[in-house]
């Protein structure tokens, strides 16, 4: 109760009544302030969510068309490069949206190996319809696993075959 005294006292000194004013409308900002930075956080976080939403759904469809062109082995004189290029086209970009750098990469080099899945074609001993369907398989596990929340695993040692082959091609052409 000893605070009604101060209060009381405060209320016939005109000092104390403009300090304990001003400490409360500080207080009051402090708080205010906490609460907008907490808010445009999370307005912040939730935005990110929803790109990587989007890139998820942009990958995935394009990853479900390159899966259906590499099994269907019909028309003559096709061109892997090009028609595979253009059913990926955005999916690089979408790739960069995802805050896990980790997953980044496992996206981009799951991009540049079904690209080039001709060019291992004998380094791997793996048809490009092989090769296609074991990334489609990684990208769709780390894409769930990325919208889950949960924290990314280690890529299976077929992708890290895989990805090596590519990077020594690579590195043989620089």
């Amino acid at each position: 109760m000893e605070w009604i005294g101060v209060v009381q006292q405060a209320s016939s000194s005109p000092w104390l009544s403009a300090v304990l004013g001003g400490a409360g409308a500080a207080f009051g900002a402090s708080l205010t302030s906490v609460a907008s930075l907490r808010v445009l956080s999370d307005t912040k976080q939730a935005r990110v969510r929803a790109e990587e939403r989007e890139a998820t759904g942009l990958i995935t469809a394009a990853m479900t068309g390159v899966r259906n062109y590499a099994m269907d082995e019909g028309e003559p004189g096709r061109n892997w490069r090009v028609d595979v290029s253009g059913l990926l086209m955005g999916t690089e970009a979408a790739a960069l949206v995802f805050r896990d750098a980790r997953l980044r990469d496992r996206l981009t080099g799951s991009i540049g190996l079904i690209i080039n899945a001709e060019d291992l074609r004998t380094p791997l001993a793996y048809t490009p319809e092989k090769l296609v369907a074991m990334t489609y398989i990684e990208m769709l596990k780390s894409l769930g696993t990325n919208l889950r929340g949960e924290q990314l695993q280690n890529p299976s040692k077929n992708w890290s075959d895989a990805i090596d082959c590519l990077l020594a091609q690579r590195h043989r052409f620089e």
